[in-house]
Parts: C-alpha cells; sequence; structure tokens
C-alpha cells in the first residue's frame, strides 16, 4: 500500500502535478478557425505572386492592424516597388494614402492597402 502524498491529498496540487491525465482533446478546424485562417491551413497554397508572399507575410505580421504600408511590404518581401505596386493591381488590389501614427507620436501619410482588400482579392481568386 502506498503511503498518501498530503500535498496531493490535501488539495494544493491538481492537473498533471496531482497525476492526473490531463490530455487535452483538440479540435484543430475550431483553432484554425479562431485565430482567423479559415478552414484552409494554407491559405497562400495556390496564390500568385506576389500575393501568396503578401498573405503569408500578413498571417504572421498584422497585429490586428487594419492597414500594411507598401514600404513596409516591400522591405519585408524584397520586391521592386513598381513592379510589385504593378503585380498588386492587377491582382485587384489597389494601394490608397493612410495617414498611419510614427513612433514620435505624430501621424505622417503613406501609400499602402487595406488588408481586408488584400484578403477579398484572396477570395476572389
Amino acid at each position: 500500500m502506498e503511503a498518501a502524498d498530503p500535498v496531493v491529498d490535501g488539495g494544493t496540487l491538481t492537473g498533471h502535478a496531482a497525476g492526473e491525465d490531463t490530455a487535452l482533446s483538440i479540435d484543430h478546424a475550431a483553432v484554425v478557425k479562431a485565430i482567423g485562417a479559415g478552414s484552409d491551413p494554407e491559405p497562400a497554397a495556390g496564390l500568385p505572386e506576389p500575393l501568396a508572399s503578401v498573405v503569408e507575410y500578413l498571417d504572421t505580421h498584422t497585429d490586428d492592424r487594419e492597414f500594411v504600408p507598401t514600404a513596409e511590404l516591400v522591405d519585408a518581401l524584397d520586391v521592386e516597388p513598381n513592379a510589385f505596386g504593378r503585380q498588386m493591381s492587377d491582382l485587384g488590389c489597389s494601394s490608397q494614402r493612410k495617414r498611419v501614427p510614427t513612433e514620435d507620436g505624430r501621424t505622417r501619410q503613406v501609400r499602402g492597402y487595406l488588408i481586408a482588400d488584400i484578403r477579398a482579392a484572396v477570395e476572389d481568386l
């Protein structure tokens, strides 16, 4: 007969620490839907460039923003700005001018893309 563990028996430990089976049942479809990727775990698969690279970048770098500056995308994707703009326009994504906050607290006007417009272009393809 095993000796009783006063810490476990006293109720101060729970879960794995108390020797309980804590294996989780994960609904992967619900997790994917909850993080906003839809039902497709690889939303950029099969998309033309540069849209596929933009979608992959946005999936990991948007932080709930509504707008992404063109300069940020050009830097991140290491593409030529004029060609990038033409390609994005051909794919149904038009750049816009928006005011964005700067690090010093002021705002500046920049060109970029509404993330909702990029997502809509993906849906239209």
